[in-house]
């Protein structure tokens, strides 16, 4: 009862028009309405009054990641306050980032920036002819549904219909066959058109979602709100003058990659330093001034700061802690065979490394074209080269015929640290042909960089067991192996050939193991590894030959693994 009353009561309170309560919920309500109201009108007052600027973009710097476009527009200026508008730009950008430029003449009041949810995108040419391609696609489809709808109609109506004459008096026989030839040859008819049909509507359909799929990507983008660029300007006299906006973007990016070509060791090795550029925009960069900086804005430029590091006890749960240290190493190549003269200059094409200038910063690197670049906007990759370098090499042979009866050819390229290099792929060509792809990571080098240019067969590596050395024999409670390898190595060129020649003896890994070197013929031991180095010069034609004899000594009872 008392609920019920205290419900009326509420109700009637704020149902009655002329209770105290209302009018001072309806006041405030209508002034933060209106409040709310003016404020919008304000900035759309501010936005509508701004004239909208064709521009077009200028320069981009094209970071690691993300990138930045400055955008260009000849505007018409009148005296005192004026407000201009980029529209339709890009949805990526990022808001913080905008900055705008003007002549000293006139005085840059504001900037700022406004999401366009009725963007009003202008489409290329290829996006155009896709969706009118998939317009008369839909067309088609559609003619064909109609056709087979009236084809299934027709169909309908002459199985419905199959009561031949009256009860009082019957066909002959003639006009039943002709009939029956009726039925039979239309129905037989409407059945191949319509197969037909269904066969020309999978074609379009098939063609159709061809189209989609390419066209997929650019709908993507064409659903994003668009953002505004407005920008108020004050002058004292109405002129002419050039106004500039810049602002980041994500999306766009480069990628370093690289082609190495040697060709023997008395001619240059060239270093080609190339770019991969994309951009999914949506806006293609045509005829645009591209930078590309080792800078990567997503990173961040603000220091670290070290916390206060905090030791606090609790009690054991019984778990082991282990330590684990990460070793990184690396294969050092001596330098010391083939070391070129590259007095002699190899002929070439001239590529956009004829037109870059590099800028270095305090702590990035700016890579400028100068000749105007086409990026399309779709995220295909585009590659432009920025750098082509003559390098000082080595070469040398290498071989391990335990693991590869062959010998390699290897490029120790030195002189690079100059070059600004980061991390990214190579492509290894040698006498014109393409080797092999690895990856070049200046990071983790240090004075040289070592490359494989591919197999030589004119050097000749041979590992054979000799059986003569090769026993087995038991001593007391042990049991004794011995192996023995010759290694043979010939040179079949008319230069000499300096070979790094790498073998091996097992490791021990329990005390009850012994290992001995019986014959290693004067190969360096790494005690460490196991490894045997032979640092050979072979002459034309030169053969020579190693001999590898070892014993493993373990108990009787045990089964090693690995011999």
């Amino acid at each position: 009862m008392l609920r019920t009353c205290i419900c009326a009561s509420v109700r009637i309170l704020f149902l009655r028009r002329d209770c105290l309560i209302i009018p001072e919920i309806e006041t405030i309500m209508k002034k933060s309405t209106l409040l709310a109201l003016m404020t919008l009108l304000l900035l759309r007052a501010w936005a509508q009054d701004a004239t909208p600027v064709k521009s077009k973009i200028a320069e981009v710097t094209v970071y690691l990641q993300n990138a930045q476009i400055t955008r260009e527009a000849t505007v018409q200026v009148n005296r005192g306050d004026n407000f201009f508008r980029f529209p339709n730009l890009e949805s990526s950008i990022n808001p913080a980032t905008i900055q705008a430029s003007a002549p000293d003449m006139v005085l840059l009041n504001s900037v700022r920036h406004e999401v366009n949810y009725l963007r009003n995108t202008d489409l290329s040419p290829e996006v155009k002819v896709l969706q009118d391609s998939l317009r008369l696609l839909a067309e088609a489809m559609a003619q064909i549904d109609q056709a087979d709808d009236i084809l299934n109609k027709e169909l309908t109506l002459i199985q419905s219909n199959q009561v031949i004459g009256s009860k009082e008096k019957g066909l002959t026989a003639e006009q039943l066959s002709k009939m029956a030839d009726f039925y039979r040859t239309r129905i037989l008819q409407i059945h191949q058109q319509r197969h037909k049909l269904g066969l020309e509507k999978r074609k379009l359909a098939l063609a159709s979602q061809r189209l989609t799929n390419q066209l997929g990507p650019v709908r993507e983008r064409l659903n994003l709100p668009s953002n505004d660029i407005l920008v108020h300007i004050k002058s004292d006299v109405a002129r002419s003058i050039s106004l500039a906006v810049r602002y980041v973007v994500s999306g766009p990016n480069w990628t370093p990659s690289y082609d190495l070509r040697a060709s023997d060791p008395s001619k240059p090795v060239k270093l080609d330093y190339r770019a991969v550029v994309r951009q999914n925009t949506g806006e293609d960069w045509n005829g645009v001034l591209i930078s590309l900086s080792t800078g990567n804005p997503e990173r961040g430029g603000t220091k670290p700061q070290l916390e206060p590091w905090k030791l606090y006890a609790q009690s054991s749960f019984g778990y082991q802690a282990v330590s684990v240290t990460a070793k990184k190493g690396r294969q050092d190549i001596s330098s010391d065979d083939y070391a070129g003269s590259y007095a002699e200059e190899e002929g070439g094409n001239m590529t956009l490394a004829n037109y870059t200038t590099v800028r270095e910063g305090a702590v990035t690197t700016e890579f400028e074209i100068k000749l105007p670049q086409d990026i399309p906007g779709d995220g295909k990759e585009v590659q432009i080269f920025i750098q082509s370098s003559d390098l000082e090499a080595a070469f040398r042979h290498y071989a391990a015929p335990k693991v590869d009866p062959d010998a390699f050819l290897l490029a120790s390229v030195t002189g690079w640290e100059g070059l600004n290099l980061l991390p990214g792929a190579v492509n290894i060509f040698f006498e014109g042909t393409y080797v092999a792809k690895a990856m070049l990571d200046p990071t983790i080098a240090a004075d040289t960089l070592n490359f494989s240019l591919g197999r030589d067969g004119k050097v000749v590596v041979k590992r054979e067991m000799l059986k003569d050395f090769s026993s087995q024999r038991t001593i007391g409670t042990n049991k004794e192996r011995t192996f023995g390898y010759e290694i043979t190595v010939r040179n079949t060129k008319t230069k000499p050939v300096n070979l790094k020649l790498e073998d091996q003896i097992p490791l021990s890994q329990n005390s009850d193991i012994e290992v001995k070197a019986i014959e290693i013929s004067g190969a360096d031991l790494n005690p460490e590894t196991g490894k045997l180095l032979w640092n050979l010069t072979l002459q034309p034609n030169e053969t020579q030959k190693f001999r590898l004899v070892f014993s493993v000594k373990y108990p009787k009872n045990k089964i090693i693994n690995g011999l």
